[in-house]
This record gives C-alpha cells, structure tokens and sequence, in this order.
C-alpha cells in the first residue's frame, strides 16, 4: 500500500523532522511505527483501556489525550460472564455498606445518610 499525505502546519513538519534526526531514522520507518503503536492504543482503547505513560519511579501518569483513541473507547463493548453480571446485579440492588474509610472522608456527611 502507498500512502501519500501533504504535512501543511510548520510545528508539524519540525516535530516530524525532529524525530527522525533524533532516531536517525527515514519517513517510511517512522510511518510504520507510528502506525504500529496507534494501531495497539487503538486495540486497548476498544477494549476500554486508557492509554498513558507512566514516570520512571511509577508515581505521575499522564494519559493520551486523542479524538480517534477517544471514539474508540466509545465503541468498547464489554463482555460479563453469567457470575460478573449476578456480581453487578447484587451490588445495584445491595450495595454495600460504606467503610469506615470512607465515613471518616465524608465527615458529617455520613451521619446525615445514616440518619435517612
């Protein structure tokens, strides 16, 4: 397959241009992996994933933000065995009861919904 597009925003052509003299590598090559990791953001945004990246230490994640990632994640279709939907059911119809984490978070709050 040939695929030609006209790159017309400056920023653009000096990220492109950028990249390759960064990894010494030509427009082909640099086409194929681009089109090798978004088509992988792609599968894991269908299967409801987000996509980001994580700092060296694990701590800071920043996530991807794109248009195409996001109506891919739109599409997702999510798939339950018969035990995953009981499991959703039963914590629609009993949810359970807050922690007492959760009451410490809330604050007052969580004495007014005790008392309702």
């Amino acid at each position: 397959m040939r695929i030609e597009t006209k790159i017309k925003e400056r920023a653009d052509i000096e990220q492109i241009e950028r990249i390759q003299k960064l990894l010494e590598t030509g427009s082909s090559d640099l086409v194929r992996n681009a089109v090798s990791l978004f088509a992988w953001a792609v599968e894991e945004s269908l299967a409801g994933r987000r996509v980001g990246s994580m700092d060296a230490a694990g701590t800071r994640v920043r996530e991807v933000v794109n248009p195409l990632l996001d109506r891919a994640r739109r599409t997702a279709t999510y798939n339950l065995e018969p035990e995953g939907f009981a499991f959703v059911q039963r914590l629609i119809t009993r949810p359970p009861e807050p922690t007492d984490a959760l009451r410490a978070l809330m604050g007052a709050d969580a004495a007014g919904m005790e008392a309702s």
